[in-house]
């Protein structure tokens, strides 16, 4: 029984001091992030959960680095993969997608996202 397992935490959301204008980091924003992290299958069931991800403590590690004040959001996406495989080294691959809900762009309606696989 192998295959690859992913774990998914989608839409976490946070107001964050992450932007290169400086009124966003006065006044912050509204960001939407979505992570999945690919580990092996075992052999075995996992029972435990100790042979997988914990996904409260990968959602610990996300909302720690949201409440960093970053210039780039690519910069805060490849931190937060980083930190994630540094706490589990089974984790082979990582995602994660940064969404601003209400960028400060004139005449614009929509959202800007970056998003990093490692």
């Amino acid at each position: 029984m192998s295959g690859l397992i992913t774990i998914e935490l989608i839409g976490l959301r946070f107001f964050s001091a992450i932007g290169v204008y400086a009124e966003e980091n006065l006044v912050q924003n509204e960001f939407e992030v979505d992570v999945l992290m690919d580990i092996p299958g075992q052999e075995e069931v996992i029972t435990s959960i100790k042979d997988t991800v914990n996904y409260l403590e990968a959602a610990n590690i996300v909302r720690k680095e949201m409440q960093q004040p970053h210039k780039l959001l690519e910069t805060c996406a490849m931190i937060i993969s980083k930190k994630i495989k540094s706490q589990y080294p089974q984790v082979e691959k990582v995602f994660v997608k940064i969404e601003k809900l209400s960028p400060p762009i004139n005449n614009f309606i929509g959202t800007v996202s970056v998003s990093y696989t490692s």
